[in-house]
């Protein structure tokens, strides 16, 4: 009715620490993080989204503020505007 789209993100952020046993691979770390995050969001979009609504998932890698704002941008996401009698305060 309105055009909408839905988009679900998952922002991956992983902490790396260096233990007592060594470095970790983080390129291999990172790779599987993104891969079961992606399994994932796939599986969410299916079981609670369904066919009736345009949806995307995205997987990202970052800080997860960055990465929130920033794919907001590059989908020039926006709130709609509130009906005047809606009632509705802005916080």
């Amino acid at each position: 009715q309105f055009g909408a789209n839905l988009t679900l993100l998952n922002v991956v952020q992983a902490n790396y620490y260096v233990g007592e046993f060594g470095t970790i691979d983080t390129a291999l770390l990172e790779t599987e993080l993104r891969k079961n995050a992606e399994k994932q969001m796939a599986e969410l979009a299916a079981r609670e989204i369904g066919a009736g609504l345009a949806c995307q998932t995205l997987v990202r890698t970052g800080r997860t503020v960055g990465e929130i704002v920033e794919v907001a941008r590059e989908n020039n996401a926006h709130g709609g505007s509130k009906p005047k009698d809606s009632g509705c305060r802005d916080r």
